[in-house]
């Protein structure tokens, strides 16, 4: 495994010859940044460059990041929000229902 930081710009490369799995955690700390994580692949929905050891993780598509689970889409983003999977809300009450509208608070559905 090879690494090296750079001093002056404050980055810190891990490259590992048998690919980018590691055996140990590795733990960011410090004050808040811009530029903290920068994933080298995109991924896909079977194997998501941010994984949890399996086919479930968030992986980049075009214009997209989607959270998968079991390696199918459950959550994509996008400028049309897409939801693949179900949606589950509170009953929500008639006062201040489950699904509202930000401009009318007690207008929407309930239970």
């Amino acid at each position: 495994m090879k690494r090296a930081f750079n001093s002056p710009n404050n980055k810190l490369t891990i490259n590992s010859m048998y690919g980018t799995e590691f055996d140990n955690n590795v733990q960011i700390s410090g004050t808040t940044t811009t530029n903290l994580l920068n994933v080298q692949s995109a991924g896909t929905v079977s194997s998501p460059a941010i994984n949890f050891g399996s086919s479930t993780g968030i992986y980049e598509d075009t214009n997209e990041i989607n959270v998968c689970v079991g390696g199918v889409d459950k959550l994509v983003v996008n400028t049309n929000y897409t939801e693949t999977g179900n949606v589950r809300i509170g009953d929500g009450t008639v006062s201040s229902p489950a699904v509202s509208f930000s401009s009318d608070l007690d207008t929407g559905i309930y239970k």
